[in-house]
């Protein structure tokens, strides 16, 4: 009896051939041996040798322009424009034509008063003649003392009448020349205010345009107080910045102590008060010491400082005007009631320590000491 097997290729057949593909394709890829890896080269550098220099730092602001100079170009004389002579929005030179007035009715004033001239230059030289005449002819009393009086009087009035024609004539001459409007600088002009044709003048100086000088220029810009105050900080070289201000704190601290001791009637004070708050020989003889090392590292003056240089000098000297105008009023208030014996002391030496310190504190931003000129 023959008897049949059959066989199922089942899912775990499939898998286990899966596994053995598997298998061969990484016994494969491990036989083959592992790439050589080359190391990169090194980076390029640049070297410089370090140089010490002085740099000027910039700094950009916005701001506005403005012209050196502008002129405004105006007709100074009557008449209908009759022709311009430059190109709106260029540059001009220094007495270049801009515009002529009609020249006609100024030409016919100049002629007229030419005219008159001569016309009362030929009245004084008959007037000058009729009295010569005259004075020979009195001489033999054929004419009368008045007659010679009457046509010295007609001479002296043809001789006024030729000064007026004089003036008649060079005011003429002046209105022809402003029929001629030239450029007084140089400079960039604007447009034409006033188109050819039209009647200027009349009632009025007419703006016709404008010119104005841009080399050099205005620049106006606006700086905070903080750029302000970093500027000067730095500037010039600092011996030793911080003394000024650790002197002016001392002193600060040393005027709290001045007030409060003001502040009490000296017959109030106990012993205990006067020993805690009050200036003394201590604080005068501190500030002695500041004046005499900050005058010998200054050197001695030879002329009167003003006052000045940095702002913080500048406000150091204005303390300094204060502190002297407390010394005079700490003065008058002793002659009145008892004060401290040292606060009067201490004002004084004070407002000489703050002179000094307005100096160091020019000298440490690298200001010089401005002199008084008796020439100036």
């Amino acid at each position: 009896m023959n008897t049949a097997l059959n066989v199922s290729h089942g899912p775990s057949r499939r898998r286990c051939f899966r596994l053995a593909v598997l298998f061969l394709i990484a016994s494969t890829f491990a036989c083959r041996p592992a790439p050589e890896v080359t190391a990169p080269p090194p980076p390029e550098v640049t070297v410089a040798t370090p140089i010490q220099k002085d740099v000027t730092v910039y700094h950009e602001f916005v701001g506005t322009t403005q012209a050196y100079q502008s002129v405004n170009i105006r007709a100074r004389v009557q008449g209908y424009l009759d022709s311009m002579h430059y190109e709106p929005s260029s540059f001009v030179r220094s007495g270049q034509l801009f515009f002529t007035i009609e020249q006609e009715p100024f030409q016919a004033q100049r002629d007229r008063a030419a005219a008159g001239l001569e016309a009362a230059e030929a009245g004084l030289a008959r007037a000058e003649s009729d009295l010569e005449r005259l004075e020979q002819a009195v001489r033999t009393n054929a004419v009368s003392q008045q007659e010679v009086t009457r046509a010295r009087a007609e001479r002296d009035q043809a001789s006024a009448a030729v000064l007026q024609a004089q003036a008649e004539l060079t005011n003429a001459e002046i209105q022809l020349e402003y029929t001629t409007i030239e450029s007084p600088i140089a400079g960039m002009v604007s447009r034409n205010y006033v188109d050819l044709g039209n009647l200027v003048g009349a009632g009025e100086a007419t703006l016709l345009t404008t010119v104005r000088q841009i080399d050099p220029i205005y620049a106006y810009f606006e700086v905070s107080e903080r750029f302000v105050a970093q500027a000067l900080e730095q500037r010039g070289g600092h011996k030793n910045p911080e003394e000024v201000d650790e002197q002016l704190d001392r002193v600060q601290n040393e005027l709290f102590i001045l007030g409060a001791d003001l502040s009490v009637l000296e017959e109030d004070k106990d012993e205990e008060k006067k020993a805690a708050a009050a200036i003394g020989k201590e604080e005068v003889d501190a500030l002695e010491r500041l004046i005499d090392r900050a005058t010998g590292e200054l050197g001695p003056l030879e002329n009167f400082i003003l006052p000045g240089g940095s702002m913080g000098a500048a406000l150091i000297h204005v303390a300094r005007t204060i502190c002297r105008r407390a010394e005079r009023r700490a003065v008058a208030l002793a002659e009145k009631e008892a004060v401290g014996e040292w606060i009067v002391k201490y004002l004084n030496r004070l407002s000489d320590a703050l002179f000094v310190l307005a100096r160091l504190e020019n000298r440490n931003r690298g200001i010089k000491d401005r002199l008084w000129a008796a020439d100036m």
